[in-house]
């Protein structure tokens, strides 16, 4: 839902000149907004505010790679960076589902 309704806004995102003129900060703000919106979604206690809260927050999260790549792009170590990238995403979705694993496990 959230990653494919996102896909154009991204990309037209990314590519602007307000991004251009503003790449961290908004890089910044676009991964703490997700980081919140999801978090303190899933805390509510109303199973509507928690779909719509992963709903927003994959539609923000669905922005981040393409403007972390606009951001390192043009760089002397733009490839290390974006491998060192590629890494971290890979064994943050490990994390994330091994802890999600374990909560449900727990009974949380």
């Amino acid at each position: 839902g959230g990653f494919a309704a996102a896909k154009l806004p991204a990309a037209h995102f990314a590519s602007s000149r307000l991004f251009f003129r503003h790449r961290r900060t908004l890089l910044l703000s676009l991964i703490t907004s997700s980081m919140l919106i999801e978090g303190a979604g899933l805390a509510a206690p109303h199973p509507a505010a928690k779909v719509g809260a992963v709903f927003a927050s994959a539609f923000l999260s669905s922005f981040l790679w393409g403007c972390m790549l606009t951001y390192l792009e043009g760089r002397v170590t733009t490839e290390r960076h974006v491998a060192l990238a590629t890494l971290c995403l890979i064994y943050a979705g490990n994390a994330s589902r091994g802890a999600g694993s374990a909560f449900l496990s727990a009974g949380v």
